[in-house]
């Protein structure tokens, strides 16, 4: 049996002013394919964080983040878990939300997962969180 992974198109829409109502219907959207098993890549930018500006290759078994590779030093990152799946930054693009902090949203246009999140934070920790390049695992 072939364990070839399913590579989905880093093809997203542009991006929209943030509302509630976007956020659930895409929300419901993602929901819907009830996906618990993938690998795909994270990056935040700005927030001064020391893996600013790295891809960071998440893998999700069980909807829980297992493993966290920086894809640019090839290093194991520990904390695993403390990661977000794709669903955990919906949560994190509500919460920026209602805080106002929120800027800007893209979602993948074909899995409507939050692609890029543009957050607004002191000069000197505003950035982005992207995810992008799901790959259903087996």
């Amino acid at each position: 049996a072939s364990s070839a992974a399913l590579l989905l198109s880093p093809c997203a829409d542009p991006p929209t002013g943030p509302s509630l109502p976007d956020l659930s219907q895409h929300r419901a959207l993602w929901s819907a394919h009830h996906l618990t098993r993938y690998a795909s890549l994270y990056e935040v930018t700005g927030f001064l964080i020391n893996t600013s500006g790295h891809p960071i290759r998440l893998v999700v078994l069980a909807d829980t983040v297992r493993s966290a590779t920086d894809m640019t030093t090839g290093d194991s990152l520990p904390g695993a878990r403390t990661f977000p799946t794709l669903d955990a930054l919906y949560d994190q693009a509500a919460g920026a939300l209602a805080a106002g902090t929120l800027k800007a949203i893209t979602y993948d246009s074909i899995l409507d997962y939050p692609s890029r999140m543009d957050i607004a934070g002191p000069p000197d920790a505003s950035g982005s969180i992207l995810a992008s390049g799901l790959e259903l695992l087996p």
